[in-house]
């Protein structure tokens, strides 16, 4: 099942007194916070709930799969994440 932003505010909304439009500030308050501080420094731990963490995925050489051709993915920085044990994901 593929979950969006929208799902997520839903929620926020029907397990707090927030309003639609305060429950979609709230959650996506939250995220700019993960976002700006993964951005800062190379792991973000939340206790209870998971670990972010940066990393560098070097750059690749493969072929496109449309056409065959040679092609060069660049580097680049991803983000992972992994749910603590205590939260029940894993």
């Amino acid at each position: 099942m593929r979950t969006s932003k929208t799902d997520i505010y839903a929620y926020v909304h029907g397990n707090s007194s927030l309003t639609p439009e305060q429950a979609k500030e709230a959650t996506n308050l939250v995220l700019d916070a993960i976002t700006k501080f993964t951005n800062e420094s190379d792991m973000l731990v939340l206790t209870g709930f998971g670990t972010f963490t940066k990393r560098h995925r070097r750059a690749m050489e493969t072929r496109n799969p449309r056409t065959g051709l040679p092609m060069t993915i660049p580097a680049r920085n991803i983000l992972t994440f992994k749910g603590s044990k205590t939260n029940g994901i894993r």
